[in-house]
């Protein structure tokens, strides 16, 4: 652990938990762990932020509330995040449109899920995505 080696050290303290489940030391240091690896998805998002691929940041924020749906910071900082890309919403649902009317749906389901990802309660981007994934799905049974 103090070097930085999460991994390993992680792998030791389960070893030691299936020896000794009640081994505060091991859960100590697997608490350590996730908090350590927690503090640096926040920093990579923070730095992605930085430097204006709010996308990503947002990606990175969120990925941290998978995995601790109470970390205020992170919930902070996907709100500010959305606010940030909001007006992205509507040039990906028109991209996603374009693409749909081509018949590329899997492309148009990308740029939806980008939409998503900012505004998951999009009404015109829960629809068409809906579409989609019902085209694809046709296309696949007729292969």
């Amino acid at each position: 652990f103090d070097r930085n080696q999460l991994g390993e050290a992680e792998r030791e303290y389960e070893r030691v938990l299936a020896a000794d489940p009640r081994n505060t030391r091991a859960r100590q240091g697997i608490a350590a762990i996730r908090t350590r690896r927690t503090e640096e998805l926040i920093d990579r998002g923070k730095n992605l932020a930085t430097s204006n691929n709010h996308l990503e940041a947002l990606r990175v924020f969120l990925q941290v509330l998978d995995s601790n749906s109470q970390h205020l910071e992170a919930s902070e900082l996907i709100d500010r995040t959305r606010q940030i890309l909001k007006p992205e919403v509507e040039n990906f649902f028109r991209a996603g449109l374009q693409l749909y009317t081509k018949e590329n749906y899997k492309s148009a389901i990308e740029e939806w899920d980008k939409g998503l990802l900012i505004d998951p309660n999009h009404q015109g981007t829960i629809e068409y995505r809906k579409r989609a994934d019902e085209k694809l799905k046709a296309l696949e049974r007729l292969k």
